[in-house]
């Protein structure tokens, strides 16, 4: 099932349909200078850690802001990064679960530390100012 979800998702992207939009993963392939796959699973990771750990009011207005986060955390969540991070989820160890799962995207050090803050800025762009602590709080190692 996930390689049709997969499938589908790649043909939106060939085919200029909306599934990715100018959005998030758009933005962090620009900004940070890494492939569509990259930005795919780190802010996977990230709103899959987001959706596990925030209140659920939180969580919709971020699926509100972001439209592609929920199927973001859902591809995560089959690609197993949920597994990954474990019983951790909700503190310091949870981020750091997530910031290894950026490295195994095969991003360097420095792309790392700016994945979260450039999705943060992303959220903020898109209306998202008074969810910036919350999801700071949440993204700090």
């Amino acid at each position: 099932m996930r390689i049709w979800r997969s499938l589908a998702l790649a043909a939106a992207l060939v085919m200029g349909a909306p599934a990715w939009g100018a959005s998030l993963v758009d933005s962090l392939v620009s900004e940070l200078g890494i492939t569509q796959d990259q930005a795919i699973g780190g802010a996977g990771a990230l709103m899959a850690y987001a959706k596990q750990d925030l209140a659920e009011a939180d969580w919709s207005q971020l699926a509100q802001l972001v439209p592609e986060a929920s199927t973001l955390a859902e591809e995560a969540d089959m690609g197993g990064v949920m597994d990954s991070l474990g019983e951790v989820l909700g503190d310091s160890a949870g981020m750091a679960q997530v910031l290894e799962q950026l490295s195994k995207l095969g991003l360097d050090a420095d792309t790392v530390t700016r994945f979260a803050p450039t999705v943060l800025d992303y959220v903020k762009q898109q209306g998202g100012g008074d969810l910036i602590g919350t999801l700071t709080k949440l993204w700090t190692p």
